[in-house]
């Protein structure tokens, strides 16, 4: 079971989780690292380190979420 504080968090866990190799627990990680406000802006400019300062983020996952989710 897992809680939102609003809508665009719920949205941005169930995109992250689409992407192969992100379970909930990484989900759950990148969005308490990272904003979801910033997270769009991450992706769409290929900013791969933004992401791995979430827990169990590593360079090919990060890499593998920017070039999906894009």
């Amino acid at each position: 079971l897992y809680g939102f504080c609003d809508r665009l968090e719920q949205e941005w866990f169930r995109l992250l989780t689409s992407v192969q190799g992100v379970g909930a627990r990484v989900g759950m990680a990148i969005l308490s690292a990272c904003p979801p406000e910033q997270l769009a802006t991450a992706i769409a400019a290929g900013d791969a380190a933004f992401l791995r300062q979430a827990e169990g983020v590593g360079p090919k996952l990060a890499a593998r979420i920017v070039t999906e989710l894009k």
